[in-house]
């Protein structure tokens, strides 16, 4: 494990990571304006996030490992933000595939991924039990179970490198199919995260809080 020392240094050199490559399934969508995606394709995304949760876990791993192997080489601080951004990105896409799964709609992993204490705000509405969130996935959330998330622009910012806490800042934009009508949905959120990057070794990372704003309201298509 790396000291307290270069912990600091490491920070002081990189004050930001910015990932701005998608994966070729989920291109970046700029502006404001939101192109929806095909039935098929919201039916079908949630297929990718579990997969892209496990490749990107096994990505960090393998940088992790870089990173220890390169220790004072002018390679190491390269590999440990791409370990971070990998790290980090498979705790979003777990996250996603929670939201997205539709064939089998459960809240159940969650906590693997939720620190001890913690406060999710969706553009107002705040939650900081399991108890809560699951009123929010079963009730309002359910009016569109059929749904996916698509990421862009994600960056990650150190906060305390020697706690392991980074902020994360990204949009998501949201594709949905209304229950009640069938009517297709669109909506985009910026997200700004608050993680606690735990030992890669032993368990997941962990969202200690999210801040959800709406950029562009649900609306039909």
């Amino acid at each position: 494990q790396r000291g307290r020392a270069e912990l600091e240094a490491s920070a002081k050199e990189s004050k930001e990571i910015t990932d701005v490559r998608m994966p070729e399934s989920m291109p970046p969508i700029t502006t404001t304006e939101i192109v929806p995606i095909t039935t098929k394709e919201i039916k079908e995304e949630y297929l990718g996030q579990k997969a892209m949760a496990t490749w990107h876990e096994i990505q960090a791993k393998a940088a992790l490992q870089a990173e220890e192997k390169a220790k004072g080489s002018p390679e190491q601080k390269a590999l440990h933000n791409e370990y971070l951004r990998h790290r980090f990105l498979s705790l979003l896409n777990f996250y996603l595939d929670i939201l997205d799964n539709h064939e089998n709609r459960s809240s159940k992993g969650l906590e693997l991924i939720l620190a001890n204490e913690f406060l999710l705000d969706f553009n107002g509405l705040k939650m900081s039990s399991k108890k809560e969130f699951d009123g929010w996935f079963y009730g309002r959330a359910a009016a569109a179970p059929v749904c996916s998330h698509r990421y862009e622009e994600f960056k990650i910012t150190p906060l305390d490198v020697t706690a392991g806490t980074y902020e994360l800042k990204f949009h998501l934009v949201w594709n949905g199919i209304l229950k009640a009508t069938g009517m297709q949905m669109v909506g985009k959120t910026f997200h700004t995260w608050t993680v606690l990057e735990g030992d890669p070794k032993r368990e997941k990372a962990k969202i200690q809080n999210i801040l959800v704003k709406s950029v562009v309201d649900f609306k039909a298509v």
